[in-house]
């Protein structure tokens, strides 16, 4: 059986990281969004 991840950085995606991730996740098992220090909102959005 094969698992599949996929790793995003984000820095500063608020506005483009809510349609990401649900996109990513029609193709893989798991999405892991790494925060790389933003000054947005981008936590907030994902979270």
């Amino acid at each position: 059986m094969t698992f599949t991840i996929a790793v995003m950085p984000a820095y500063n995606e608020e506005r483009a990281i809510a349609r990401m991730v649900p996109g990513c996740k029609k193709y893989m098992d798991e999405v892991v969004v790494v925060d790389d220090g933003n000054t947005d909102a981008t936590r907030e959005v994902y979270a």
